[in-house]
């Protein structure tokens, strides 16, 4: 009977909202969103609120769109509805609709709300210099603060622009809270691209000292940290193998602690590796190379030639190993190794070289020790070195024509240092 009045007399509102009594009681849901969607299309606010509440229980983003986007685009609408809004056009795949009703309510009105709903939804789209616009747009209006100057600076580093998005940063920095740890993160990571180390430091720092520091916060918390303060270097290392397991925090806090000559702490670390090794760090050499150190540092040689010869087994040609081993062998003035490992091509570089030499000389060979230093005089440090081989194998008279040589060099330095305008040298 009420469906057959409303058909009869279309423009009767007392029968539509008898039909949609009988509807509701009839659990006939479609009909009842029908009447409601006529009442709310003739005038009716109360009905336009009704019909979006029931078209989004019914999963109808079609109605709410056509109920609400007049109102947005005449900028009347409130940011509830306009969620509601944003939702439906997602729902029905039309994100563009939404950034359009979204400029056509910002020529009526700036919002904060609306600006960055239209930075998120451009930046899902892929129009990364609209979303880049519109937080840029908001934050002169409003000015800085830590959500958005974060997501400024993410997409200004996807352009690859690190300065500006650190100063984005900045700019919001003395209204971030100890709360926002992801804006934390990406200022220290910031800080560490352009190379400002005593900001990335400071907010590494915070970000250690509120338990939030991931492990790319600890790496690059003991890099900044190991020269000027290895010990609390080693404490981070420490801890960022307690708390991550990852190899790379072993080695780092064995490497600080034998540095350090914190032998206990030493030991600590590598007895405490379980016997089946399920990371395999016994397979590494700097595994055997910090036994070897720790061996050295409580007078055990004999155990520390043995870790040296594993790592050398593990990676034979690490020349770094091989002069660690040399020197210990020349303290111990073992010349019987130190002759065998000086068999073959004597052309090492750096550290080995420096340290043969010093081999070389231990054995009384000083032929064999400018022998390697050949090529290697060009410096005035070398050759003082060079003179001091000589000078320690009766050879006084090479050695003071090699010294009076870098003294010649030195006056001559000096004097055309007086001539360019008296600068010390």
């Amino acid at each position: 009977m009420a469906w057959t009045a409303v058909h009869k007399n279309p423009d009767s509102r007392h029968w539509r909202e008898r039909l949609i009594q009988v509807a509701a009681w009839l659990g006939q849901r479609e009909e009842e969103l029908r009447q409601w969607r006529w009442l709310a299309a003739h005038g009716d606010t109360a009905a336009q609120a009704t019909t979006v509440t029931m078209a989004a229980s019914l999963a109808r983003p079609d109605v709410i769109v056509e109920m609400l986007s007049p109102a947005a685009r005449n900028g009347t609408l409130n940011n509830k509805n306009w969620k509601s809004l944003i939702f439906a056009y997602g729902e029905l795949g039309q994100p563009d609709k939404a950034v359009a009703d979204i400029n056509a309510a910002l020529r009526f009105r700036q919002s904060h709300f609306l600006l960055n709903q239209k930075a998120y939804l451009t930046y899902q789209m892929g129009h990364i210099e609209q979303s880049l616009a519109a937080l840029q747009k908001s934050t002169r209006i409003y000015g800085s603060i830590p959500d958005i100057a974060l997501k400024e600076a993410q997409l200004l580093t996807m352009k690859g622009q690190f300065p500006e998005a650190m100063a984005a940063m900045r700019a919001a920095e003395p209204k971030a809270t100890l709360s926002d740890v992801n804006f934390w993160h990406l200022y220290a990571v910031l800080a560490w691209e352009i190379n400002d180390h005593k900001v990335a430091l400071a907010a590494e720092k915070r970000l250690y000292l509120l338990g939030a520091a991931d492990q790319y916060d600890l790496q690059r918390l003991i890099m900044l940290t190991q020269n000027s303060k290895p010990q609390a270097a080693l404490a981070i290392a420490r801890q960022g193998w307690h708390q991550f397991q990852l190899p790379i925090f072993f080695f780092e806090s064995i490497s600080l602690a034998a540095n350090q000559a914190h032998w206990g702490a030493l030991a600590k670390l590598l007895k405490a590796i379980p016997r089946d090794d399920p990371l395999g760090l016994r397979r590494y050499p700097a595994y055997w190379i910090a036994e070897a150190r720790l061996a050295t540092g409580q007078k055990d040689s004999s155990r520390a030639l043995t870790c040296y010869a594993q790592a050398l087994d593990i990676s034979p040609g690490d020349t770094a190993i091989q002069a660690d081993l040399i020197w210990l062998l020349i303290d111990q003035k073992d010349e019987t190794r130190l002759r065998a490992l000086l068999i073959g091509d004597l052309n090492h570089p750096g550290n080995l070289r420096n340290a043969l030499i010093s081999a070389a000389q231990v054995m009384h060979r000083p032929q064999l020790a400018l022998y390697l230093q050949n090529g290697k005089v060009d410096s005035p440090d070398a050759i003082l070195n060079q003179a001091d081989i000589l000078s320690g194998n009766d050879l006084r008279g090479g050695a003071w024509s090699l010294r009076r040589q870098v003294a010649v060099g030195m006056a001559q330095r000096i004097k055309q240092a007086h001539k360019d305008g008296g600068a010390r040298p």
